[in-house]
């Protein structure tokens, strides 16, 4: 009877002992499989959808994502200055903005889109910027690979057996009181130490011009740009002796890098008398975005 007792009593503690030990995991969270796809809006057979502005839209793009397609997101700015695209959902992967008719606008190159990488180190690779124009309809086109790979070299997941869900946003900054010359005749005066602002369009390859008028030996022009993956540059014209002599050409550019979007350079002339400089800005094959110009 004894023996009875004690070895119920011992049973009675360890199943106490076990509820106990239990416990803590029965109050942590479950964790999701891998993205929920709750509130998430499907992709439409078409590959095509439009993203509200300023809305972190999440997507279901079903278990059949293919990363050798591309999706379009239909987009419409209400301000002209530049578009930032931002994203969640993917490790390195393609991007270009399209026109309405879905035709390229801007990317890097001829033969390459933007880089884009949600879990890169670099700041600078987790943002894009295009110049966009108020009013006019532009795609987002994406050509995709997984967020959710443990590294550059890993294998893709195989999504075979769930969703594949990520998100994706855009939003809109407005670049004001706009102006340049269409030529070197009719370039904009830039005052010292005023900061001209401007728009690189995407889609517009036309060259902007902007002159500088002063009696000082050497100046310091700045140059800064939110830009896509392209280069957008800025060409400084001048004569070696103020007003008369050979003319010259310098060089500033503004490309998405390690110095985040922007360069500056100095220029010397060798004479004190008046001179006038010429600065002509205009982007490497499709590049677009904002930019701004400073000189002192």
């Amino acid at each position: 009877m004894a023996k009875s007792i004690r070895r119920v009593s011992l049973c009675f503690v360890l199943a106490i002992a076990l509820v106990f030990t239990m416990m803590p995991l029965a109050l942590q969270p479950a964790k999701a499989a891998d993205r929920s796809a709750a509130g998430a809006v499907t992709m439409p057979a078409s590959k095509t959808m439009a993203l509200i502005q300023g809305v972190n839209t999440k997507i279901n793009f079903g278990t059949t994502y293919n990363y050798d397609s591309y999706y379009y997101f239909q987009i419409k700015p209400t301000k002209t200055g530049y578009i930032t695209v931002t994203s969640d959902y993917i490790s390195g992967y393609n991007v270009a903005l399209c026109n309405a008719s879905k035709k390229l606008a801007s990317r890097e190159s001829k033969s390459l889109d933007d880089f884009y990488s949600a879990g890169s180190s670099y700041a600078y690779q987790k943002v894009l910027c295009y110049g966009v124009k108020k009013g006019k309809t532009y795609y987002i086109r994406v050509k995709g690979a997984s967020g959710e790979r443990t590294s550059d070299t890993a294998a893709y997941p195989n999504y075979s057996d769930r969703p594949f869900i990520g998100s994706i946003k855009w939003t809109n900054s407005a670049v004001k009181e706009i102006k340049y010359g269409k030529s070197k005749k009719k370039a904009v005066v830039l005052k010292k130490n005023k900061t001209r602002k401007g728009v690189v369009l995407a889609g517009v390859t036309k060259h902007q011009w902007y002159k500088i008028k002063t009696s000082k030996k050497k100046i310091k022009i700045s140059f800064y740009a939110k830009n896509n993956c392209g280069t957008i540059y800025a060409r400084v014209h001048y004569r070696t002796y103020g007003s008369h002599g050979k003319w010259l050409k310098g060089r500033l550019f503004a490309m998405r890098g390690g110095s985040h979007y922007k360069d500056a350079g100095t220029i010397t002339k060798y004479t004190k008398k008046k001179a006038t400089y010429y600065v002509e800005v205009y982007p490497d094959y499709k590049a677009s975005g904002a930019y701004t110009l400073k000189w002192k």
